[in-house]
């Protein structure tokens, strides 16, 4: 029966996918500049913008350098540069693999190649572009 209850619990996202630190946030008033500030600073690949305690997205590398080459101004709000809530595919701890497996293949989303983040019970994934 132990063996049984552990391989349920491998099953769920909880039992292969562990958060290995701290979900850096930013929120939405914030300016780009601030969030490479941020992501400089904490070492980190990308930052979940926040309405209060509500993800309203992600800003990942790949985003500062698609507004770099566009030439966004780094003073604007980093909202406008943000990968929307809406755009992300997220699952939580308690969720099975089998959930995740179809996001992944749904959105061709390869994990090595993939940003995730573990932020209030829940995996953020946004695809490389």
């Amino acid at each position: 029966k132990n063996n049984s209850s552990n391989l349920n619990e491998k099953m769920r996202v909880s039992g292969f996918m562990k958060p290995t630190h701290a979900v850096i946030t930013a929120a939405s008033t914030e300016s780009v500049r601030q969030i490479m500030d941020k992501m400089l600073q904490n070492k980190i690949s990308s930052i979940v913008v926040m309405d209060k305690s509500e993800p309203l997205g992600i800003i990942t590398k790949s985003d500062l350098m698609k507004a770099c080459h566009d030439r966004i101004d780094i003073d604007e709000s980093c909202s406008k540069i943000m990968t929307p809530a809406d755009k992300l595919e997220t699952c939580n701890q308690n969720d099975d693999k089998d959930k995740v497996a179809s996001i992944l293949e749904a959105t061709q989303c390869v994990i090595d190649g993939a940003t995730k983040r573990w932020y209030e019970g829940r995996w953020f994934c946004t695809h490389p572009h």
